[in-house]
C-alpha cells in the first residue's frame, strides 16, 4: 500500500463526502471494520490502476483519521489488530489493509509506540508489511523517512511523483543490505565520481564497506533522518495528512539538511544531502512521466560512513 519505490504518476482520485459520512460508523471497531470491507471490495481480484488505487487510499486516509479522533479509546481495537498481524501474518483478516492501521496507531499514541512497532521489524511472518512498519515508525518518531534492512529492495509502482527523499531511502535500503549496483545507481554524477575516488583508495569495496560499516554483518539494522528546514520535503510519505508538493523541487541541487538517527530515534550524525535529476523514467505512464533524483554530494563517502555508524548504534 504505502511501498516507497520507483515509477510514478501524478493523479487525483475525488470522493463524495456525503456519501462517506452516511456510511461511517461511530466507533473504532465499526471504522476498522469498514477498511477491510472496504479492501476486500475494492481490492480483491481487480486489476492495479492508479487512478483506483489513488481513491482509494484517500478515502482509507479519511477514515483512519476519524479513527484518531477518538485517540486512546481506539486502541484497544488497534492492538487486537497488531496482535493478529504479529500472530498470523498474511493470514490475519487485517492483513488486507494493514498500512493504514498502524500508521492511525502511530499516530494516536506518537513516540509511545515506537517499542510496540519495532518487534514487528524483522518479524518473518511480516514480510510482506515491512514497508508499512517502517512508515508507521516514521510517525512515531517525527521524521521524514525509516528504512529498516528488512524492506524488500526491489522495483515497483507508485501512483505519485518522485521526490528527493525516495533517491536517499533506496540509497540507505541499498547501502544496509551491501547491493553494490543499486547503491551506485542512485548516485549521481558527482557522487559517482566521489565514490570511485574512495574506492582507489581504500581498495575493493568488500575492504571499503569494512571501514565504513561497523554493523555486524546479517544483522537487522535501521536508520532514520529528518529533512530540516525543508518544509513539506520533510513530512513523511505515509501519513494521514494529504500533503501538497510540487512534482519539481528546486532547491534539491544545493540540499536539505539531514539529521540522521539510529534505530530508536536519537540523533547520531548531520549532513547537507545534495540531488541532481535525471530525464524520466524511459517506461513512466504517459502523459504524467516521472523525474528521477539522484544523491549527488560530493562527499558521498562521508554520507556513507554516516549511515554506517547510525546502523551500528
Amino acid at each position: 500500500m504505502y511501498n516507497r519505490w520507483l515509477v510514478v504518476v501524478v493523479l487525483a482520485g475525488i470522493i463524495s463526502p456525503a456519501l462517506e459520512s452516511q456510511a461511517t460508523p461511530r466507533s473504532p471497531g465499526g471504522l476498522i471494520r469498514l477498511l477491510i470491507d472496504r479492501a476486500w471490495r475494492e481490492r480483491r481480484g481487480a486489476d492495479f490502476e492508479c487512478g483506483r488505487e489513488l481513491a482509494q487510499e484517500e478515502e482509507d486516509r479519511a477514515t483512519a483519521a476519524s479513527l484518531v479522533e477518538f485517540g486512546n479509546a481506539a486502541l484497544p481495537d488497534l492492538e487486537k489488530v497488531l496482535n493478529s498481524l504479529q500472530k498470523d501474518g498474511e493470514n490475519s483478516e487485517y492483513a488486507i489493509n494493514p498500512g493504514v492501521l498502524l500508521l492511525a496507531y502511530a499516530s494516536i499514541r506518537g513516540r509511545d509506540a515506537y517499542a510496540r512497532l519495532h518487534v514487528m521489524v524483522g518479524d518473518p511472518r511480516l514480510e510482506f508489511l515491512q514497508p508499512s512498519v517502517d512508515g508507521a515508525i516514521t510517525i512515531a518518531l517525527d521524521l521524514t523517512s525509516y528504512i529498516s534492512s528488512s524492506e524488500p529492495l526491489e522495483d515497483g509502482v507508485i501512483c505519485r511523483a518522485l521526490d528527493p527523499r525516495d533517491s536517499l531511502d533506496r540509497l540507505i535500503l541499498a547501502w544496509e543490505k551491501d547491493d553494490r549496483d543499486k547503491v551506485q545507481a542512485d548516485l549521481g554524477p558527482v557522487a559517482s565520481a566521489a565514490l570511485l575516488s574512495v574506492l582507489e583508495k581504500s581498495g575493493p569495496w568488500e575492504s571499503m564497506r569494512l571501514s565504513f560499516w561497523p554493523a555486524p554483518p546479517g544483522r537487522i539494522v535501521s536508520v532514520g533522518y529528518r529533512f530540516l528546514g525543508a518544509g513539506v520535503w520533510s513530512k513523511p510519505l505515509a501519513t494521514l495528512e494529504t500533503v501538497s508538493r510540487p512534482t519539481k523541487n528546486p532547491d534539491a541541487a544545493t540540499g536539505f539538511g539531514a539529521m540522521f538517527t539510529d534505530a530508536s530515534g536519537a540523533p547520531c550524525g548531520q549532513m547537507r544531502i545534495r540531488f541532481s535529476t535525471l530525464p524520466e523514467f524511459p517506461n513512466a505512464p504517459r502523459p504524467w512521466g516521472a523525474v528521477r533524483y539522484v544523491v549527488d554530494n560530493a562527499d558521498i563517502g562521508d554520507v556513507l560512513h554516516v549511515i554506517g555508524l547510525c546502523a551500528a548504534r
